[in-house]
């Protein structure tokens, strides 16, 4: 719209300054500051949407935190996996209903990254940590997890132009990590559970394929929601085969009904459909490596809802970590020579 007046104007400099010579050059002048002012708009509303985008993966992360009490309540009544397919499937029921607009492909290839998106992302991520959480501590897989953003740094690094691990993202990664084993362990100390964390180590890396492959599907600038339900598709496609062969009973085990049925609302409409749709929408504004650093203070947020909530003590190692992890997680999001978070 701004370009279209702006060809407009320049339009009419040519055709007056042909009859008034001087009539053109102040017309030009003030052309000048029209593309001033312009720029100057967009960048105003490049930055404004910079600050929402912000506060959304804030948003994200907050609803993300109450997932962890959620799943754990529902673990006593609904199977792992049963309870990730019921989630997703209520999640890709919300999008399909509430937006059913078409997904059109740009490139046929690209069903290829959905499907990498949905599988890994959804479905080896999720039971990578569902399996994990039967063989190691809740606090080793946090901190394990809390490491993919790194992950996803190295592969942009590796694989693209783009070089994401300058030095305060290395420092600010060390930092957050620190941060991260002292809220967990709340300073009681972690101990090793091989194969557990070998599995959280898996997930982690699934997250980093994820983001590394939602970046390319935010380069052809498609519908993030339809992208989101087709993800979601993908995911409970390379799902289903799994089902069989796990356990996927339903006990009420003195929970009603309708307590499990909230809870599997919340986790399907809001921590999956509205966070997953919002969170890749975020990732195509400040890019998959810097949304990414937000997971960093999941843990962080997790931590205080324990103490809020659950009433949980908070030592001075917990304190330390919580520091440790915001400090990290705003050096990481600055580039050497600047002075501001981008």
């Amino acid at each position: 719209m701004g370009k279209t007046a702006l060809c407009r104007f320049t339009q009419s400099i040519s055709r007056n300054r042909s009859k008034n010579p001087g009539f053109g050059c102040c017309r030009s002048w003030r052309g000048s500051r029209s593309e001033v002012g312009i720029q100057k708009e967009e960048e105003e509303s490049d930055m404004k949407r910079t600050m929402a985008a912000h506060a959304e993966a804030w948003l994200c992360l907050l609803l993300w935190g109450g997932t962890m009490v959620s799943t754990k309540i529902l673990l006593g009544s609904v199977s792992p996996v049963l309870q990730l397919f019921l989630r997703f499937l209520i999640a890709y029921l919300t999008l399909r209903i509430c937006y059913p607009q078409k997904l059109v492909l740009v490139d046929k290839k690209d069903e290829l990254y959905f499907f990498i998106c949905g599988s890994v992302g959804i479905t080896f991520n999720l039971v990578f940590q569902n399996m994990a959480l039967q063989y190691t501590k809740a606090t080793n897989a946090s901190v394990i997890i809390a490491s993919a953003p790194m992950v996803t740094a190295v592969l942009v690094h590796l694989f693209t132009e783009e070089k994401q691990l300058h030095r305060n993202f290395v420092i600010g990664f060390i930092l957050s990590m620190t941060g991260i084993v002292l809220v967990s362990t709340n300073g009681r100390g972690m101990s090793l559970e091989l194969k557990g964390d070998l599995l959280v180590g898996c997930a982690a890396l699934s997250w980093g394929i994820y983001s590394f492959t939602l970046r390319k599907i935010a380069k052809k600038n498609y519908d993030m929601l339809c992208c989101t339900r087709r993800i979601f598709f993908y995911g409970l496609l390379t799902m289903f085969p799994i089902l069989p062969f796990v356990d996927c009973s339903i006990r009420p085990a003195g929970s009603s009904w309708i307590f499990i049925a909230v809870n599997l609302l919340y986790l399907g409409i809001f921590a999956s459909a509205f966070c997953y749709a919002v969170w890749n929408h975020v990732s195509g504004i400040l890019g998959v490596v810097k949304t990414n650093v937000y997971l960093y203070a999941l843990p962080l947020v997790t931590f205080l809802f324990a103490a809020l909530i659950l009433k949980e003590r908070v030592s001075a190692a917990g304190f330390c970590g919580i520091i440790f992890t915001i400090a990290g997680l705003i050096l990481s999001e600055r580039k050497p020579g600047k002075g501001k978070v981008e």
